[in-house]
């Protein structure tokens, strides 16, 4: 056999296994990383590619503190601008909703802590009257919108939101000023299931919302009863006598035995013993001695 011709053989059998070889080295050491998050040999962790293509979205992501809410108003004048953060950590989140009485040109941007001044990051950039959505901050630092109103006339912004930040900033006219956010009161949530409990006798009944009409009783319902120690009200005055529900006594039909008879509507009207009787002329009137 001619030796010659047996080299070419054995360099591609070489080059075969080489190539091989340096496949699956990029297959288990960046491909399935990156891709699929499985890295057995532990190179897409060292070279940070573990799970690079994957848009993985928290699930659950548990806060130290209780949420907060803010709502605020601002007009702004024509070609005005300003800036409203919240002080967020990383991974806390919020929900938010701004709109104008016109289009107003906002970005939703972040500073990074112990970024350089100046820097930011921004996601979201447009000209438009409203927006909402919700928002996880992804390092901790300032968060927030910058408006801007391009109209020549005044545009009045209102903003509401719920999150785990911390508090609030305004900047405006170069300077920054702290707004304070709402926190819920601390205490123990009601139990599920459990009743709201009964106000104690004689206690005086909620006031009505304002401008909130009472609601009417259903037909045949029962008239309520009152509270005990509680006086019954009084009418209006002028107000006309208030109609008995349907099967009470008085409504046309006939009690049930333990009283008197109701008058029936559809019986012939008789006077009263008590009223003169039409036909007896008008009472005559006893003249004075003289």
């Amino acid at each position: 056999m001619n030796p010659e011709r047996e080299r070419p053989a054995w360099r591609i059998v070489a080059a075969s296994a080489g190539a091989a070889g340096f496949a699956a080295l990029a297959l288990f050491g960046a491909v399935l990383p990156a891709e699929f998050g499985y890295d057995p040999l532990g190179v897409g962790a060292a070279l940070g590619i573990k799970g690079l293509s994957r848009d993985v979205t928290a699930v659950l992501a548990p806060q130290e503190a209780g949420f907060a809410t803010d709502e605020a108003r601002w007009v702004l004048s024509p070609f005005e601008s300003f800036e409203y953060k919240y002080r967020l950590e990383a991974g806390a989140g919020m929900v938010y909703a701004w709109a104008a009485s016109d289009t107003l040109l906002y970005e939703l941007h972040s500073e990074p802590d112990g970024a350089e001044p100046g820097y930011a990051e921004s996601f979201d950039q447009d000209r438009a009257p409203a927006a909402a959505g919700a928002y996880v901050a992804p390092f901790p630092g300032i968060h927030g919108w910058f408006w801007e109103n391009r109209s020549d006339a005044d545009v009045t912004l209102t903003l509401q939101s719920a999150g785990f930040y911390a508090g609030a900033f305004e900047y405006f006219g170069g300077m920054k000023r702290p707004r304070a956010v709402r926190h819920p009161p601390p205490g123990p949530a009601p139990a599920l299931g459990v009743p709201p409990a009964a106000p104690a006798l004689g206690a005086p009944a909620a006031a009505p919302a304002l401008g909130v009409p009472p609601a009417a009783p259903a037909l045949g319902a029962p008239a309520p009863t009152p509270a005990l120690g509680v006086p019954p009200a009084a009418p209006a005055q002028g107000a006309p006598p208030a109609v008995p529900a349907l099967g009470a006594p008085g409504d046309g039909r006939r009690d049930r035995g333990d009283g008197p008879a109701a008058l029936r509507l559809d019986a012939p009207w008789q006077p009263s013993a008590a009223a003169p009787a039409a036909a007896a002329g008008p009472a005559s009137v006893p003249r004075a001695r003289p």
